[in-house]
């Protein structure tokens, strides 16, 4: 995806003078229609686990008849809701989920709040054993897996994987688990959701912008954090036709310039590899996790909702050789509420 400046992002948005938020269901706008306020709306997005909205509802109670305003039977369990941010008319799709709680509160201020979740906590909470996928690639497997969460969904996005010698896969353990450790994992891909889509994509694959940040500018702080990180992965397995052993051999560094000391080596064998291209892409992908954990940070700016998940931001005018650089973004949160609307990200990973 092309990168995107915040000057430009300013002409798209008039500057960022008219915060603007909606909640719909069924299409329709739930907050704009209603008698109660909204007293704050938060999104939580996430590269690796379920994104959530907290919707807080104010003048929601009616004293004199002693109950809740009918209004707020808008939101019921298992409702799916989206929320939209930007300015003014210009608004962006952040979140599609389901409404899994609802809390009343009476207290001198009565408020309900209302907390939405997207298809990954489903996916989390099933609870499969020895369960049989005859398929014939890793690509064909997820879309088995999804099938019976289209309700909670509403499009995908698919790389097709390569044709596989077997033509079953077993699966074990909750649907989540099983797309992120075992098809991920050894199809080196990627899987995320965001505003509904669904993704199951080539871990290099870029699908969200880059936003271009200039330090004392663009956003309110940045802190970036690096955690010492010097390991060999090595992944082996069987030739079955060949009879002879595989491998594929990763390094991880948090920093090239960092002291060399005592290399961290794990050696994992996998009888689902049966060659050495098959040992590279789950080291390959252990590695690219275990960087991302190793190099964090964490930036505030205004609310701008190009900063997703599975994008990137890139920082200049910072510190050319410890700050400057472009980052992975693995979690955003955005936060509207009678004090404007802002965002803050985490990254995981980065490159000069």
């Amino acid at each position: 995806m092309a990168k995107i400046s915040m000057a430009s992002l300013a002409a798209k948005y008039n500057d960022f003078m008219v915060p603007a938020m909606k909640v719909k269901a069924g299409g329709f706008d739930l907050i704009g229609a209603s008698e109660y306020g909204v007293e704050s709306v938060d999104l939580t997005l996430s590269q690796s686990a379920a994104s959530a909205a907290v919707i807080k509802l104010t003048n929601v109670y009616d004293l004199e008849k002693r109950s809740f305003v009918s209004d707020i039977s808008d939101f019921i369990l298992g409702e799916m809701i989206e929320v939209e941010m930007g300015y003014g008319s210009s608004l962006t799709s952040l979140f599609y989920g389901y409404v899994d709680e609802i809390n009343y509160e009476l207290s001198e201020n009565p408020s309900v709040r209302v907390t939405a979740v997207d298809v990954r906590r489903m996916m989390m909470g099933s609870k499969k054993s020895n369960i049989s996928h005859q398929v014939k690639s890793y690509s064909e497997a997820f879309n088995e897996v999804i099938k019976v969460y289209n309700p909670v969904y509403k499009t995908k996005d698919v790389d097709p994987t390569d044709k596989l010698e077997t033509d079953c896969i077993i699966q074990n353990g909750s649907d989540y688990d099983f797309i992120k450790e075992e098809l991920c994992r050894k199809a080196n891909r990627d899987f995320f959701v965001h505003a509904g889509k669904l993704y199951f994509k080539d871990i290099s694959a870029e699908l969200f912008y880059t936003v271009e940040m200039e330090w004392a500018k663009d956003f309110i702080s940045f802190q970036r954090r690096a955690s010492f990180q010097d390991a060999v992965i090595r992944i082996m397995g069987q030739d079955t036709d060949k009879k002879e052993e595989v491998e594929a051999e990763v390094k991880v560094k948090s920093d090239d310039k960092q002291k060399k000391l005592v290399k961290n080596e794990t050696t994992e064998m996998d009888a689902a590899v049966e060659d050495n291209s098959d040992a590279k892409k789950i080291a390959e992908h252990k590695a690219d996790e275990m960087k991302k954990q190793a190099r964090q940070a964490t930036g505030v700016c205004i609310g701008v909702p190009e900063i997703q998940p599975g994008g990137r931001v890139k920082i200049k005018k910072g510190d050319s050789k410890l700050i400057d650089g472009t980052y992975d973004i693995i979690e955003v949160k955005h936060s509207f509420s009678g004090d404007g609307y802002r965002t803050t990200f985490e990254v995981g990973g980065w490159k000069r």
